[in-house]
């Protein structure tokens, strides 16, 4: 009887070993992030994003904080865990396109971005 407690243990283990590996290897398993934007007085969430610490997911979170704050404007301060990808999202969002002036008629082929009027620390 105890041989067979054993056998029984030594296979559970094997199947929860098992099932572990097969979690483990789908794509959305690993590294997840919570990406939040809290308001520092009020310590309110105003946006947040879940999943890979990736430069679309941190895009996706200032777009949304933009839409809900601000009237689309950038505020004033906005302080990170200095993680790149902040930079290029606040680039995208809120930096505006300004055409060179080639001092020709008509348009511009390509303009230049300009960054936002904020601090980023």
């Amino acid at each position: 009887m105890e041989f067979g407690g054993k056998k029984k243990r030594k296979l559970a283990q094997m199947k929860r070993k098992k099932t572990m590996e097969i979690a483990w290897d789908h794509e959305d398993n690993g590294d997840q992030w919570d990406h939040v934007v809290i308001d520092a007085e009020s310590k309110a969430v105003i946006s947040m994003v879940c999943g890979k610490r990736t430069k679309e997911n941190t895009n996706e979170l200032i777009k949304d904080f933009a839409s809900r704050c601000n009237d689309g404007k950038p505020p004033e301060l906005f302080t990170t865990d200095d993680y790149w990808c902040y930079e290029d999202a606040f680039l995208n969002v809120y930096g505006g396109v300004i055409p060179e002036r080639t001092g020709k008629p008509g348009r511009p082929r390509n303009g230049y971005q300009t960054e936002p009027d904020m601090q980023l620390r």
